[in-house]
């Protein structure tokens, strides 16, 4: 489904500059993250991350110009593209972060940075390493994003920074995707990462507090983003599946 600049500007709280900027974007010919696809972004968190993420960052103090740039938004296509061939199973994790680090190298402004994310994506779980990383490992999956903050002419002090929100925005997205599966997973046993809050109803419930912890965060740099975050939340929390598993 279509996800148009209104909304972004006006339930997400997006710069209307940088709305346009990804809504009127063409989708990237032969970039595994679009595959299948029509519209550069549609529903559900996996796109809606591209715009809400730039938008944070400008509004914690990095320029448009500097974020709409166009080696910028294809450097970022290029990390979802692999991203993507990794899920797919077309190349090993390792393998995608190296292809990552090769094309960044050149163009890096954040030498520093740079080695802290090597050093991170070489542990065999993706434990918190030198201010990269959530407590919760799962809730790492998306950091290989993370590269493309080496290309922000800035200095590192901030790059620790913008972090705060990356791991508002972003593993928040993640636990709600696993929270709405947590029912599925369980019968499955398959793993989920409110199961690193605790069992069943203790981990459900843990994982609401520790999303509504992050929402708060959010508010600080964008309000109408954390409310619909949370009003979302609170939809989902009526459901009687979701209640069961709260009250049992």
């Amino acid at each position: 489904m279509f996800t148009s600049r209104a909304e972004l500007e006006q339930y997400f709280g997006v710069d209307a500059d940088i709305a346009k900027a990804f809504v009127d974007r063409r989708v990237p010919a032969g970039n595994a993250y679009w595959r299948g696809r029509l519209l550069y972004i549609g529903r559900g968190n996996g796109f809606l991350f591209m715009p809400l993420s730039f938008d944070l960052l400008h509004k914690a103090g990095i320029g448009k110009a500097i974020l709409l740039d166009e080696k910028l938004l294809v450097a970022m296509e290029k990390i979802l593209d692999l991203a993507a061939r990794y899920e797919y199973g077309e190349m090993s994790f390792i393998a995608h972060v190296e292809e990552i680090e090769q094309f960044i190298l050149p163009d890096s402004l954040q030498p520093a940075f740079l080695s802290r994310l090597h050093r991170f994506f070489r542990q065999p779980v993706l434990y918190p390493l030198e201010g990269i990383g959530d407590a919760n490992p799962p809730l790492n999956r998306a950091d290989a994003f993370l590269y493309l903050y080496c290309l922000l002419p800035v200095e590192e002090r901030e790059i620790d920074r913008l972090l705060r929100y990356w791991y508002a925005l972003l593993p928040a997205f993640l636990l709600q995707d696993d929270l709405v599966d947590l029912q599925e997973d369980l019968e499955k046993k398959e793993e989920n990462a409110v199961g690193f809050y605790g069992p069943g109803r203790e981990g459900a419930r843990k994982s609401i507090d520790e999303l509504r912890r992050r929402f708060r965060i959010l508010k600080e740099l964008n309000e109408p983003l954390s409310q619909t975050l949370d009003a979302a939340l609170d939809r989902y929390l009526e459901r009687p599946d979701f209640q069961h598993i709260l009250n049992h």
